[in-house]
């Protein structure tokens, strides 16, 4: 059990970061296009809100697959349904936006 538990969470991880370098490029280039702040600043955000993401998707697939006993394709299908609409919010307005400290500071630009 110990072995395909860590085997999921391997697969779960790289699909992640796959989608990670995508999906930043993606949204820096396509979506968003937003040059206020350096790629550098955006990248750190980005980087920030996308580990809560990954550990959001690790908790649905592991309460999917060990608790909810539904397979891993369900659990992660279940996770982007949750976390599309909720991490979509997160990247517009601090990845892509004036960022998390100015959002802290209550400063908009």
């Amino acid at each position: 059990m110990v072995q395909s538990r860590a085997l999921l969470w391997a697969a779960v991880i790289v699909s992640y970061l796959l989608g990670v370098i995508v999906h930043f490029s993606l949204n820096k280039y396509w979506n968003f296009r937003d040059y206020q702040r350096t790629v550098v600043q955006q990248a750190r955000t980005y980087a920030l809100i996308a580990a809560g993401q990954l550990i959001t998707t690790l908790a649905i697939v592991e309460a999917g697959v060990h608790l909810a006993k539904i397979s891993p394709l369900e659990s992660k299908i279940l996770a982007v349904f949750i976390n599309v609409p909720l991490f979509f919010f997160a990247h517009k307005h601090m990845t892509f936006g004036p960022g998390i400290r100015s959002r802290l500071r209550g400063v908009h630009r």
